[in-house]
């Protein structure tokens, strides 16, 4: 799919969700703001593949293995993150919940309901990172995320 027709299914998308209208950039990447929340778009023409991903709190200096044994569990498959993966942006100690999407059968309608489960799926996260780090550290910073990613 090219990245007009990508930003084509963005637009439709975004409208059936009633979220503001939003477009990728010539490099592929945009934002999109979800029940509140700043979700990173990410669009590679070359493997037909969309990635939603937004930051859900950082980790500070002096971590628990508990925290590291909560986040290897909530992310074991993807199983708990409906195929969504959590992975550790190391120079900012930022955590980032992500969502491939392979656009080849993608719709309008698919994509609206991908941006609703993926928001929610990030709220739950922030909340439970925030349960995990507060006893630790104090309050969790879920400052957004909008830096583009290198997707090998």
């Amino acid at each position: 799919m090219s990245l007009h027709s990508m930003n084509a299914l963005l637009a439709e998308a975004l409208a059936c969700a009633n979220l503001p209208p939003a477009a990728l950039n010539s490099a592929g990447a945009g934002e999109i703001t979800v029940h509140g929340l700043a979700v990173g778009l990410e669009y590679t023409e070359k493997d037909e593949r969309l990635v939603l991903y937004c930051s859900v709190g950082r980790l500070p200096a002096e971590v628990s293995s508990d925290i590291y044994e909560f986040l290897l569990e909530t992310d074991l498959f993807g199983a708990k993150l409906g195929g969504g993966h959590l992975g550790l942006y190391a120079p900012s100690r930022t955590l980032l919940f992500s969502l491939g999407l392979e656009t080849e059968t993608l719709t309008a309608a698919r994509l609206a309901n991908a941006f609703s489960r993926f928001a929610e799926q990030a709220v739950t996260l922030i909340k439970d990172m925030e349960e995990h780090l507060a006893a630790r550290a104090g309050s969790v910073d879920v400052t957004p995320f909008t830096a583009n990613m290198l997707w090998v």
